[in-house]
């Protein structure tokens, strides 16, 4: 049985649906995408459905001999259990996380949780505020909220990457900025296959993955995320083109609309001193986060 070698943990809006759909196409990699709505997850925050490693091991029954065999799930970077854990089965393994401006993770997150109608409070403001109080209540009875519900918390950058570098070095953590993806991402996809020394002159074909969307009717978005799981939604999913329909009428593409500058503003100052520290943590100047 195939054993993981490398894992990409994060972080959550930040390009990693893209990433994977690229190492998915290299003949060099099988990788499996865990969490929500996905496969069960053995780490992370929902991962009681998965109670042993050789369970766990199942998922890549159907890896060859691929050099680098892994999994793909965003909680992994976010939850605190998730790093000791994988070091603790797979001690060698590789990490790979994608870091995007927290300020846009966070506005993002808020829009999809709204989408998926995990998100009462649409005005992302309103979300955002009740954070400490979120995190209050789930300290005292865990699971009031979902995690995915606590954007602050998501966002704490310097603890998640200290986490990984303590426990698995430096040399085996490989940080993509978002930024540096979107400038190039042919070179961006070429540096992780570097990290994971397999064949880096591949090219996968790139698809932009996970676009911004929007319901139209909140209700019918609420009865599909109800089918997910259930045999109407699995005799659904076989009519040819059906997601592409839904899609286009209840949940088209959008464009965010930018947040208010002068909440922007106060935002980045919050942030200075986490960035700063992340900067200092990574040899890289993130300032240029602060300044839109």
């Amino acid at each position: 049985m195939r054993k993981p070698n490398f894992f990409v943990v994060g972080h959550t809006r930040s390009a990693t649906s893209s990433l994977l759909d690229q190492l998915k196409q290299h003949p060099d990699v099988f990788i499996i995408h865990t969490g929500t709505g996905y496969t069960p997850a053995f780490f992370g925050y929902y991962s009681p459905l998965i109670k042993s490693e050789e369970e766990y091991l199942q998922l890549y029954s159907d890896a060859k001999n691929e050099k680098c065999v892994g999994e793909k799930n965003t909680d992994n970077v976010m939850c605190e259990e998730s790093a000791p854990k994988i070091k603790k089965y797979y001690p060698d393994a590789k990490i790979i996380i994608n870091l995007r401006n927290p300020i846009d993770v966070m506005y993002s997150k808020h829009s999809q949780t709204v989408l998926l109608t995990m998100e009462s409070l649409t005005d992302f403001k309103e979300a955002l505020e009740a954070g400490p109080e979120r995190e209050r209540k789930n300290k005292e009875n865990p699971g009031t909220y979902d995690e995915n519900l606590l954007y602050r918390k998501m966002v704490r950058y310097p603890e998640q990457i200290k986490r990984y570098f303590d426990l698995f070095g430096k040399d085996k953590v490989h940080i993509r900025i978002l930024d540096d993806v979107i400038k190039d991402e042919v070179l961006a996809f070429k540096k992780a296959c570097e990290f994971l020394e397999i064949d880096s002159n591949f090219k996968p074909v790139i698809e932009h993955k996970n676009s911004s969307r929007r319901y139209r009717v909140r209700y019918l978005q609420s009865l599909a995320k109800k089918l997910e799981g259930t045999k109407t939604r699995k005799i659904l999913s076989q009519i040819p083109g059906i997601q592409k329909s839904y899609n286009f009428v209840n949940l088209p593409q959008m464009k965010r609309k930018p947040l208010e500058s002068d909440f922007r503003k106060k935002l980045c100052k919050e942030f200075k001193s986490e960035i700063k520290e992340l900067s200092g943590m990574l040899g890289r100047d993130l300032s240029f986060w602060l300044n839109n």
